[in-house]
């Protein structure tokens, strides 16, 4: 995740709903880069897999890092993740101070993420 938060934190996006989706997309794509190509090359092991997924994501960090400061990038991407993380938390609080219907829409989706991820690991 530090990978994926670093490499959006240098693309500098203007909003964190854009920076939502970069660190969403990049973390995915380094989750799922190494099980590609393990599986593609019938290499797919555990052992394989944890060798790659670090090789992988320490590989995005070094590029991401190059040419900055690594304390100032890893500072910045500490602040972008707590802004991530408050984003839900501030939508609620937004919603709840317009004293408008929209409040209820955004509870139960606040509700029904966590509903769903739990169901879907359940599911497997």
């Amino acid at each position: 995740m530090l990978a994926a938060l670093a490499v959006a934190v240098r693309a500098r996006l203007r909003g964190r709903a854009e920076a939502l989706v970069a660190v969403t997309l990049l973390w995915n794509g380094i989750i799922i880069t190494p099980i590609y190509i393990l599986g593609l090359t019938s290499r797919l092991r555990p052992a394989s897999l944890a060798v790659g997924s670090l090789v992988t994501a320490a590989a995005t960090l070094l590029l991401a890092a190059r040419g900055a400061r690594f304390r100032q990038l890893l500072g910045k991407s500490t602040r972008l993740f707590l802004g991530l993380v408050l984003l839900p938390i501030e939508a609620l609080q937004l919603s709840w101070k317009s004293k408008r219907f929209v409040f209820v829409g955004v509870a139960f989706a606040a509700l029904l993420l966590p509903y769903l991820a739990v169901s879907a690991y359940f599911g497997q």
